[in-house]
């Protein structure tokens, strides 16, 4: 059965573990349909299936998809939203990642700089030039550029003002605003199970996006490390009312 409908107008990507699931015969995940566009999601060469779990109590018995190391999926078609954009997830992080440098929620990055191009999304899991402990929330935003990208201008991290906690189910959502007339051009607000999770403001090149396939749940070398119950993405920011409708 599929859960609460959330706000459709300008909803770019909607992956929802319940809905368009395709396994093989141990419950990996061979293609996940996406109910906006019928974008399928697959694992890419390299990349082992997920794992469906059919019941997951701490989500009133409904399904989840597991990202463990080796497992991810990729978008099999292009999906840039390099101006406004916003994301939420229903995320379980069960368990403590103390092996990969990020957890990925949603990556679209340049392959030689691995620069964003235009956003990756992602939970921070290592030392990281900022001074910021494990577990921070961070989104990423760039034009991609491959040779000598620069950091403050080509691509900038935006990060939640806290750690988020370990072993439980998570609604993480957030907005990004880029206006090139404004002296901070890009806003970036963080949201997490209907809470403020912080705010970054910083003058940055238009975010670029080039038809990079979208990797979701992971990439070679890194996994979240967790379950994915849902995926939404939007070519715009949401107000108020949009996300009341996503948070109930």
């Amino acid at each position: 059965n599929q859960g609460p409908q959330p706000p459709t107008a300008n909803l770019q990507l909607w992956l929802e573990a319940n809905v368009g699931v395709t396994t093989d015969g141990t419950n990996g995940v061979t293609q996940w349909t996406d109910q906006v566009h019928q974008f399928n999601a697959v694992p890419p060469g390299g990349a082992n299936p997920p794992v469906y779990l059919p019941s997951v109590a701490a989500l009133s018995n409904m399904p989840s998809i597991q990202f463990n190391d080796g497992q991810w999926l990729q978008l099999q078609s292009t999906l840039d939203i390099p101006g406004d954009v916003s994301g939420f997830a229903v995320l379980d992080l069960y368990a403590f990642e103390g092996v990969n440098n990020i957890r990925p929620i949603a990556l679209q990055q340049n392959p030689t700089s691995g620069v964003p191009e235009p956003t990756q999304w992602f939970i921070y899991n290592s030392a990281n030039g900022l001074g910021l402990p494990d577990g921070y929330v961070w989104l990423q935003r760039g034009d991609g550029i491959a040779a000598n990208p620069v950091f403050g201008a080509d691509f900038f991290p935006y990060y939640s003002s806290g750690p988020l906690v370990q072993g439980r189910y998570v609604l993480l959502g957030f907005t990004a605003h880029h206006d090139p007339t404004q002296s901070y051009s890009e806003t970036v607000l963080f949201y997490l199970n209907n809470g403020n999770f912080g705010g970054f403001f910083q003058n940055v090149y238009n975010p670029v996006g080039n038809g990079i396939p979208m990797n979701i749940g992971g990439e070679a070398g890194a996994a979240l490390d967790g379950g994915m119950a849902e995926l939404l993405l939007y070519n715009t920011v949401l107000n108020a009312s949009n996300m009341t409708q996503i948070w109930n």
